[in-house]
C-alpha cells in the first residue's frame, strides 16, 4: 500500500522567456486612447455614400440571424480629422446592431477595413486586403497601413504586422467604439502609430458582416455565400467575389 506521503511531485520549473508566457510585441491602445476629442482637429477627407447600396456586388443579402439589423453595413459618410497628436476616423451608417453580447463594444456584427494609401504611388503598398474579405485593391490604390475594425481595432502594415491594437474590455461600455443610438463608430489613432496625416492620404474603406467564429475580439469579413443562412450571407453568384457589402473608393 503506498502512503500520500511517500509520494514525492515534481517542482516545475517555468521558465520566463516562454512564448505563452509573453504579451503581444505591438502597442495595446486603451480606450482613452482611441476615443480622444480635439477642438483643434482639421478635416482633411470627407466622403458620402449612398445608402441602400450595401449589396456587395450586386444582390447580396445579409445572415437571416435577427441580431443583424437591416442596413447595419450601409455605410453613408466617412470623415478623417487630425490635430498634431491624433488622427480621428468617423463612419457614419444608416443603422448599427447592438445584440448586447459585448456591451463595451457598443456595436456588433458589422465588419470595417480602411485602406490608407498615403505615397499615392502604384505598385507602392500591399493590394490584398485579407481577412476573409477576398478583396483586392488596385494597384493605384495600394495601402501602406490599414484599420480592422470590429471587436476593437487594428492598425497593421503593408506586410501584415501589427503596430497597434485596441481591444475594447470592461467599463468601455461608457465610451464605446461604436453607437447604435448615433448610428457611428468613432475612434482615434496616435500620430507616433499611424503617422501625421495630410489631404494627400487616400482611403478605400471596406464594408462586411463581422465573424469572430464566437471566440470574440477583432474577427475578419463573414462569408457570402450563393444561399443565405442563419450566420452566413447570400445572393454570391462567383465563388470569387469579395465578401463585402459596401465600398467607399479613393
Amino acid at each position: 500500500m503506498v502512503r500520500f506521503t511517500d509520494i514525492k511531485l515534481a517542482t516545475p520549473s517555468l521558465k520566463s522567456n516562454l512564448a505563452s508566457l509573453k504579451g503581444p510585441t505591438h502597442t495595446m491602445l486603451s480606450n482613452s486612447d482611441i476615443k480622444r476629442e480635439s477642438n483643434q482637429a482639421k478635416i482633411l477627407f470627407d466622403a458620402s455614400d449612398p445608402e441602400n447600396d450595401d449589396t456587395g456586388s450586386g444582390g447580396f443579402i445579409y445572415p437571416q440571424t435577427p441580431y443583424l439589423q437591416p442596413k447595419s453595413l450601409d455605410i453613408t459618410h466617412f470623415t478623417v480629422s487630425a490635430d498634431e497628436k491624433n488622427v480621428f476616423f468617423k463612419l457614419q451608417f444608416d443603422n448599427l446592431s447592438n445584440p448586447g453580447w459585448h456591451p463595451e463594444y457598443g456595436f456588433q456584427l458589422t465588419y470595417i477595413a480602411v485602406a490608407i494609401d498615403k505615397d499615392n504611388k502604384p505598385h507602392s503598398g500591399q493590394t490584398i486586403v485579407g481577412m476573409n474579405s477576398n478583396f483586392v485593391l488596385k494597384i493605384n490604390d495600394a495601402f501602406e497601413q490599414i484599420v480592422f475594425v470590429g471587436g476593437g481595432v487594428r492598425l497593421v502594415d503593408a506586410k501584415g504586422k501589427i503596430i497597434a491594437e485596441h481591444i475594447p474590455v470592461s467599463g468601455d461600455e461608457k465610451n464605446p467604439l461604436g453607437n447604435v443610438l448615433t448610428k457611428t463608430i468613432e475612434f482615434s489613432l496616435p500620430v507616433k502609430h499611424i503617422g501625421k496625416a495630410n489631404e494627400q492620404w487616400r482611403y478605400t474603406v471596406l464594408v462586411g458582416c463581422q465573424d469572430d467564429h464566437g471566440g470574440a475580439g477583432i474577427g475578419e469579413f463573414r462569408s457570402v455565400s450563393s444561399e443565405a443562412g442563419e450566420w452566413i450571407g447570400g445572393g454570391k453568384l462567383n465563388p470569387n467575389t469579395p465578401n463585402v457589402y459596401d465600398v467607399i473608393s479613393p
